[in-house]
Parts: structure tokens; C-alpha cells; sequence
């Protein structure tokens, strides 16, 4: 049902949203950090073996990246900052980039982050089944029971994962038929578990653990000690770990992953049709307050921690394992999880382990429907411009908020997570690159934006934030300046540059599928048939849908 009536000769699909001004600065904080979160709770470390390098400044190469990364992020979200103070509406970028760049290159942009989110929630939620996985093994290991064995061999099951997968989404469908007040104070509670749960073991870690008692039991529970993982590692025949001092070939991708990591503290952006209070303080709370609570709770505080009380190349050498060679990993080459280090460390402390997964699965599940929630006002805005059919664009009376959409963004999630199960197989722990390729222009795009807006869209410059003068040059053009300075040499070396070199030295059509080339050239294609389609078609009908563009969309 909508609440409003379609407009039949205005630019828009009808005059007014339908939308609800509910979403307080702390809530749209908290939609922010469960964004990009995912599985940070307990996967914090594990994902520096995919960059060895030896420490800088005590840091590993990707907690180094992670850090380097959000210091560069902030003027990527006063960008963001000064795009919501001038256009408060629903659609973020889409609606940004249409009106200062064109109408096809904002399409373009939001069409491509939608299928590389979708595929991020498919991720997610094999995740949360691998990190339940790897707590039960571990109680196996340690109290040896048929209970703890049975409960690890269920989540270790294709299928029961299927149904997990399945039943969670279910769950994700349920939040979407809330109003947007009641589904941004379920998501604040699950950051706020999430936050504990990071805190519970920062201060575990720092006064409730004691390493030696871990490298006793290490060697009790798995059968093999710290130092004969480390060897094993180290002397892989095929591909050895090894810790060397970090260079920009391991530091430009490990950004690359920093930014995967860490997209969604911005998305409150897509949402500002619904932010209520001053748009600039809440977008200044909700963006870079997300980005540095995140930061500061994760790598600049528990991440070194878990380094120091664990060993720097033992957690490497056993991360490395699980990845490279799960069969010489120990416990079954489970994810060395840091909830599994407490609780080798101290097994009588398990129920708060528990706790500590627990929230992990909480903070993952958590991405998905903050996720979709986001894409489909990005697929609303699309509606409002006619480029996408009006029935997109219906609003729920009595929860204000456009659940047609939000049910068929969950379903191509769902698909995404059923296609990595045979007879697929899609290997989702690989599509970090094809996810960073397709939202490229999401990070690209937003710096051309703060250099032409003063000088495309004059009067809508003045009247926002960031308008000062440094030697004669807006401050916003200086920003979006310092932001494509960062960002467009890390896309050239970290994903460009190998990407050219690839298609040189292996089949060419072989190295597109396997690093998703393929998938993202074709959404690309498909993305503007359907964006040109729909402007033939409108102007069949007598709609010139560029009309749209030329004015700040209705409220």
C-alpha cells in the first residue's frame, strides 16, 4: 500500500516520500558499526596471514592498513557529511552522484555496490557457521564429549548450514516488516553486544590470561605444540609463511582489504530521508563517530593485545594454516577464532567464550539486514526517478517503510548463500575481490562529487557545510581531492595493476571467472540495459525521466 498517490505529470513517481523522519544520531551510529562490523568480534587477527609481514611499530600489516585506512576515511566522510547537509534524502550516492555527474553514473554506482552487498550477506552468514563451528570443536577437544562432538559435527554439515542460512534470513525477513524506529533500536542493541563482547576479551586478554597456561593446553588439547605450528608453517612445501618487512605490495592490498572491511560506516548517507534533528551533527555522529568506534575498540586496542598475549607468529603461522593447508591445521583446521584462544586459555571460563561467539554470530547476522535495509532505499530512490517501476517504491502504511523491496533484496542474499552449497559451489570466501571491484565507483565517485559540486550546483553548494576558501579553492574541492590522492593509487596497484597482469599470463577467460571479472563486466552490462531500457520506455510514454535529475528529490 502507498501513502501516496503517484504523480502523473511531475518529474517524480509522486510528491512526497511516504517516509518517516525517526532515526536519532546514536542510532544511526549504531546502523553504521553493525554495517561494517561483521565477524570483527572474534575475526579480528585472523586475516593479517593473508598479508605477512613482520611487525611496524608493534602492528601488524593489516592492523597497520586498518589504521592508515580510517585516518584517510575521514575526508571520504565529511564528504558524505557535506552531500547530506545540502541533499537530506534517501538513495545516498545514487542520488548525489545523479545530480552533480550524471544520472547514469549514479546508477551505475549504487547498481553495482547492490549486487557486491548482496554478496557480502551470503558471506556472513556461512560465517556465522564456521565460527559456532569452531567453539564446539574446541569444547570437544577439551572436555571430550559426544555433546560438544555432536553439536560441531551439526554446524560442520552442509546442509544443517544450508538451514541455518536459511532460518537466519528468515529472521533478517522478520526485522524488515518493523518500523525504521523499532529496526534501528534492534540494531543499536546488537552493536552495543557487539562492543561488550570485544571489551569482555580486551580486558580477559589483559588481566584473566596467562600465555603460558595457553601454550600449555594448546599442546594438551591439539597434540602439537605453539613452536611445531610455527615450523609447520614456515616450511609449507608448497607457498611458506613468511614474515618479512612489510612493503606497499603487501600494505596497498591489505588497504584494499582495510576498505572492504570497513565500507558501511557511511550508510547512514542512504538513509538521510530519515534521519531526524540536524542533518549535519547527525551525519557527523553517525559517520565518523561509527568509523573511529569501530577503529579504536578493535585494531588500535584488542587486535595488538591478542598479538602480545598470543604470540605475533603463532597466530600468523596458525591463520596461515587454516587458509593454506586446513589439513596440517590444528583442531581440524578450524578459523583460529580469538574466542577459541580464551578458551584454551582458561576452559573453565567457557560460558563467557560462549558469550564472546555468541555476540560474533549476533554482530554478523546483524550486517545483513542493516544491509539490506540500506540497499532498499537505494532501490526506492531508483523508483522515485522512474528508472525502476513504481511498484519498487510502495510504502507500508503502518510501518512507513518500502518492505517490497526490502523481501527482494533479503531473497538475492539468500541466493548468493545457497549458490556457495553444491551443485554450485560458489567459493564466497573469494569474493572479497570481486566485491571491491564492483564498489569501486562507490569509493571513487563521491571525490569527484565534492570537486564539481561548488561548480555544477552553485546555489546547493552555498548552502551547505565545507564552503570556505583555501587559497581561492572550496574547501570540499581540496577534500575530494586529498580523497582521490589516497584512493585512486590504491585501486591502480592493489587491484588494476595485478588485475592487467593476470589477463598476460593466464587464459584470459579462466583468470575472469576465477577473480570475478566476468560476473562484474556482465552486471555492468546488464546495469545499463536496464538504465537505458527504462528511458526508452518512459519517453514512450511521454515521461522525460532527466527531468528528475535537475531537482533535489521530494521529502
Amino acid at each position: 500500500m502507498s501513502s501516496q498517490a503517484p504523480s502523473k505529470r511531475g518529474p517524480f513517481l509522486r510528491e512526497a516520500t511516504g517516509l518517516v523522519r525517526e532515526i536519532s544520531p546514536l542510532r544511526a551510529m549504531f546502523f553504521n558499526f553493525c554495517a561494517m562490523s561483521g565477524g570483527i568480534v572474534v575475526l579480528n587477527y585472523i586475516y593479517s596471514a593473508f598479508y605477512p609481514a613482520s611487525p611496524t611499530f608493534g602492528l601488524s600489516s593489516l592492523d597497520l592498513a586498518q589504521i592508515l585506512s580510517a585516518l584517510a576515511l575521514i575526508p571520504y566522510g565529511l564528504i558524505f557529511i557535506a552531500m547530506v547537509s545540502r541533499i537530506p534524502r534517501t538513495g545516498g550516492d545514487y542520488v548525489f552522484t545523479s545530480r552533480i555527474i550524471s544520472p547514469f553514473a549514479g546508477w551505475l554506482e549504487t547498481w553495482t555496490l547492490l549486487f557486491a552487498n548482496i554478496s557480502i550477506i551470503g558471506f556472513e552468514l556461512l560465517q556465522i557457521s564456521y565460527v559456532t563451528q569452531a567453539f564446539f570443536v574446541t569444547m570437544g577437544a577439551i572436555y571430550k564429549t559426544a555433546f560438544w562432538s555432536s553439536l560441531s559435527s551439526f554446524f560442520s554439515s552442509p546442509i544443517n548450514q544450508a538451514v541455518i542460512g536459511i532460518l537466519l534470513v528468515a529472521l533478517m525477513g522478520g526485522l524488515g516488516f518493523t518500523s525504521t524506529r523499532k529496526f534501528t533500536l534492534v540494531t543499536a542493541v546488537f552493536a552495543v553486544l557487539g562492543v561488550s563482547g570485544i571489551l569482555l576479551q580486551l580486558a580477559l586478554f589483559s588481566f584473566g590470561v596467562s600465555r603460558d597456561a595457553f601454550l600449555a593446553n594448546f599442546q594438551s588439547y591439539t597434540g602439537v605444540s605453539a613452536s611445531q605450528v610455527v615450523s609447520q608453517a614456515f616450511n609449507l612445501s608448497s607457498s611458506p609463511l613468511r614474515l618479512e618487512p612489510i612493503s606497499f605490495a603487501i600494505l596497498g592490498p591489505a588497504v584494499g582489504f582495510a576498505l572492504f572491511n570497513l565500507i558501511g560506516y557511511q550508510y547512514s548517507a542512504y538513509v538521510a530521508g530519515e534521519l531526524k534533528g540536524n542533518i549535519k551533527r547527525t551525519g557527523l555522529v553517525s559517520i565518523l563517530g561509527s568509523l573511529w568506534l569501530y577503529t579504536a575498540v578493535t585494531w588500535i586496542l584488542l587486535v595488538p593485545v591478542v598479538f602480545s598475549v598470543f604470540g605475533y607468529s603463532f597466530l600468523h603461522a596458525w591463520a596461515y594454516l587454516a587458509f593454506n593447508a586446513p589439513s596440517q591445521a590444528p583442531l581440524s583446521g578450524i578459523i583460529p577464532q580469538s574466542a577459541v584462544l580464551g578458551l584454551i586459555a582458561a576452559p573453565k571460563l567457557w560460558p563467557i567464550w560462549f558469550y564472546v561467539t555468541f555476540v560474533a554470530d549476533v554482530l554478523m547476522f546483524s550486517l545483513g539486514p542493516v544491509y539490506i535495509f540500506m540497499m532498499s532505499r537505494i532501490v526506492f530512490a531508483w523508483s522515485m526517478d522512474r528508472i525502476v517501476p513504481g511498484w519498487f517504491a510502495e510504502v507500508n502504511q503502518r510501518t512507513a517503510t518500502p518492505t517490497r523491496i526490502y523481501v527482494l533484496t533479503l531473497l538475492g542474499g539468500l541466493i548468493f548463500f545457497l549458490m556457495s552449497f553444491p551443485p554450485v559451489g560458489l567459493n564466497l570466501s573469494s569474493l572479497a575481490y570481486y566485491s571491491i571491484l564492483l564498489s569501486a565507483l562507490t569509493w571513487i565517485l563521491p571525490g569527484f562529487n565534492a570537486i564539481l559540486m561548488p561548480f555544477r550546483k552553485k546555489e546547493l553548494f552555498e548552502m551547505g557545510v565545507l564552503t570556505k576558501r583555501v587559497a581561492g579553492v572550496p574547501v570540499l574541492v581540496w577534500i575530494g581531492v586529498i580523497w582521490l590522492a589516497f584512493i585512486l593509487p590504491i585501486y591502480v596497484s592493489a587491484f588494476i595493476q595485478p588485475l592487467i597482469s593476470g589477463f598476460f599470463s593466464s587464459p584470459t577467460w579462466a583468470y575472469a571467472t576465477n577473480t570475478g571479472v566476468s560476473i562484474v563486466a556482465l552486471i555492468v552490462v546488464v546495469g545499463g540495459v536496464i538504465y537505458f531500457g527504462s528511458k526508452y520506455y518512459n519517453r514512450r510514454r511521454g515521461v522525460d525521466i532527466d527531468l528528475a535529475f535537475k531537482e533535489i528529490p521530494p521529502e
